[in-house]
């Protein structure tokens, strides 16, 4: 039996295929697209049928991150796209999610296993070489710790998470120069990123309409004052976003980004219209459908 190195117990074990977007998100992806398919993020052209995966965790880590996806998939992920948005993703419920431990470390097993990974194609927000490579290293290695149960802590840091919904949603960026395919951004991809300058590192990563910030450079984020994930309570699905730049990011810089990365080929193009024509009989129910005409209407942009 071939055995590697566990990259979080550290023991020579055989290692599983893990993923690194959990499977929920993907099956959720899937089942609310047009085609019951996704498509490559960095290939567009490619149509793929699960999350990646690589060998990076033995069966019993593995399990134990199972069980943190498990309880923030029931908790807080179903909860809020069934129950508190609708098919275009605008917010029909307003009220507050419950989480306990597992909370903090489904979020941290996911900033630790896409940023210790050194996954070029997620965490590139820019071209620019980043400046914290030393301080990256220190605290994966500190995230790895508490999530093997060595520490108690996550470190020096604070963690956010974001509730994503419908442009229509939030009138304080309407009129900034957006994406025309922004909804689609915000509600329908994954994604993950470094956002960083000289002075500041965060964590950044989105699964569909719900994102996160773990704040290592400052430690706290400003403008946040009800995101913060603490280590049980409830938090509200309606947040108050105040920090400019932040929010610029979110809604302007990546998705422009993204909209690069996945700019569609005549090629593409004629196989997802083949794909929707061998589909039609689950057009009107998916959500792909209506974030589509969503971003259709504000845009008059039609793809």
């Amino acid at each position: 039996m071939n055995q590697e190195e566990c990259k979080l117990c550290l023991k020579q074990k055989k290692l599983e295929n893990s993923h690194i977007i959990p499977s929920f998100v993907i099956n959720w992806l899937k089942k609310t697209s047009l085609t019951g398919h996704l498509r490559n993020p960095n290939d567009s052209n490619r149509r793929i049928q699960d999350g990646q995966k690589i060998k990076l965790l033995c069966r019993d880590c593995e399990a134990i991150f199972s069980t943190y996806e498990s309880q923030f998939n029931r908790k807080i992920f179903m909860p809020y796209v069934n129950n508190h948005m609708d098919l275009s993703g605008e917010i029909v419920k307003d009220g507050s999610l419950k989480y306990d431990t597992w909370n903090l470390k489904f979020i941290i097993s996911l900033q630790w296993r896409i940023f210790s990974l050194g996954m070029e194609n997620f965490i590139r927000a820019d071209n620019d070489p980043n400046p914290h490579t030393e301080l990256i290293k220190k605290t994966n290695e500190h995230f790895r710790r508490y999530l093997n149960s060595e520490t108690t802590n996550t470190g020096n840091n604070n963690t956010y998470i974001l509730f994503l919904r419908n442009i229509n949603n939030y009138n304080n960026v309407k009129q900034l120069d957006l994406s025309p395919k922004l909804n689609h951004y915000l509600i329908r991809s994954y994604d993950a990123s470094f956002i960083y300058n000289n002075s500041q590192l965060f964590y950044f990563s989105k699964i569909g309409p719900i994102a996160f910030i773990t704040s290592i450079l400052p430690n706290k984020l400003v403008g946040y004052p009800d995101s913060r994930v603490k280590l049980k309570g409830a938090i509200s699905v309606i947040q108050k976003w105040l920090n400019e730049d932040l929010n610029h990011f979110i809604f302007v810089k990546r998705p422009k980004q993204m909209d690069l990365l996945r700019k569609k080929t005549e090629n593409q193009k004629a196989q997802i219209e083949k794909a929707i024509g061998q589909n039609l009989h689950r057009k009107n129910d998916t959500m792909t459908l209506h974030v589509t005409y969503s971003d259709f209407l504000r845009s008059g942009i039609d793809d």
